[in-house]
């Protein structure tokens, strides 16, 4: 397995980029879909309620049933630089979603960049690139093979947008809880396109005010998972982007792209990159076993497809290649492991910071100039 996605990634390109290909032979899209924290397992243990886009992905499409990159820490930034470059961290420079810079002496993340600005969100507000990605993506590889390629990334997270579609990409768009936007950054362009603006006039996310989350083949009676009023009888579900709401806004976002980008119109093959971002917040707050994590899933697979038939009918049936994967799992939540009498839990971050700390200043000496105990900080 060790050799096998860059073996993929090298064959992709090389259909893709060969001279002698027939151009009936090639794709007029890509649509490159990372479901962020969708653990393979998902695919089988609800399998029988997706009747959409996983249904026709899983009957019509190629599974790989033990396929994995080799690569660690499995967090959201690394997993989407891999999946279409093909690079592990140490050579694509990607090591984390955030890490210390020693050269500029502060943290950063993986795609922050304070030489651009953010478009549609905050005025004056630091916006992200794909600068700190040391290596090519398919899309880069495209553009750089002449073949009148356009490349457009989405998600709710910056780095879930930004890494896939790589340096070359016409645009990254994600959404910003400040402003209840979505947006993207100098790096790619010097104003907001018409019909991004248009989007955010119309305050997308203003339809789900109050809106609750209701099982998806709810019967009269159920009660909701949460709602989208807070102080009301029922649990908050909280910022959009913590329920399927959020993959919601991003597939409408994807529709709209497609059509205003002509993504599947140009002479070479266009990429749209999407992750669904929704998945991992639910999952990060519940763990892989809650009802909402099925729930989310199964209305993951009916965007996938409301999604698919959109294209199909957009650039025609036969056009399109989908290729989905996930940048990670996730582990049980420890309160769920706690109750099924299994070991482990949470750890105290300010408790531990302190110990280490105090073992620290007892080795090396309190911080030149200060008396305080120097904090240790986990992220």
């Amino acid at each position: 397995m060790k050799y096998t996605y860059r073996i993929a990634f090298a064959l992709i390109l090389a259909v893709l980029t060969s001279e002698t290909a027939s151009a009936a032979g090639k794709p007029k899209l890509i649509l490159a879909v990372v479901v962020d924290q969708f653990r393979y397992d998902y695919l089988t243990r609800f399998r029988a309620d997706y009747h959409a886009g996983f249904d026709r992905l899983l009957t019509q499409g190629a599974v790989f049933t033990d396929a994995h990159h080799i690569h660690f820490p499995t967090v959201t930034a690394i997993g989407h630089a891999t999946f279409l470059s093909g690079a592990t961290p140490s050579i694509s420079g990607i090591i984390g979603n955030g890490w210390y810079d020693r050269g500029a002496n502060r943290s950063v993340t993986s795609v922050s960049d304070e030489s651009t600005q953010l478009l549609g969100g905050v005025k004056g507000a630091i916006g992200s690139s794909p600068r700190r990605l040391l290596v090519s993506t398919v899309g880069d590889e495209l553009k750089m093979a002449g073949k009148g390629t356009k490349v457009i990334g989405v998600s709710i997270k910056d780095r879930a947008a930004i890494l896939p579609a790589g340096h070359m990409a016409d645009a990254a768009y994600w959404f910003d809880s400040n402003s209840d936007h979505f947006v993207t950054s100098t790096y790619y362009m010097k104003e907001l396109p018409e019909w991004v603006t248009t989007i955010n006039s119309d305050r997308p996310i203003r339809k789900y005010l109050g809106v609750p989350w209701l099982p998806v083949n709810a019967k009269p009676g159920d009660r909701p998972f949460c709602s989208m009023a807070a102080g009301g009888e029922l649990p908050y579900c909280g910022a959009i982007e913590s329920t399927p709401f959020g993959n919601e806004l991003l597939e409408d976002f994807a529709e709209s792209a497609i059509q205003h980008e002509n993504l599947g119109g140009h002479d070479g093959t266009d990429i749209l990159a999407l992750s669904f971002s929704a998945n991992d917040y639910v999952g990060h707050a519940l763990g892989p076993d809650a009802p909402e994590v099925r729930d989310i899933s199964i209305r993951t697979d009916q965007l996938l497809g409301k999604l698919m038939d959109f294209i199909d009918v957009r650039i025609g049936p036969g056009n399109c290649l989908v290729v989905l994967t996930a940048d990670h799992g996730v582990a049980p939540v420890p309160e769920v492991n706690a109750a099924r009498k299994m070991p482990g839990g949470r750890l105290d971050a300010t408790r531990y910071s302190r110990s280490i700390a105090k073992v620290l200043t007892a080795k090396f000496g309190p911080v030149p100039g200060s008396s305080r105990t120097p904090a240790v900080l986990f992220t």
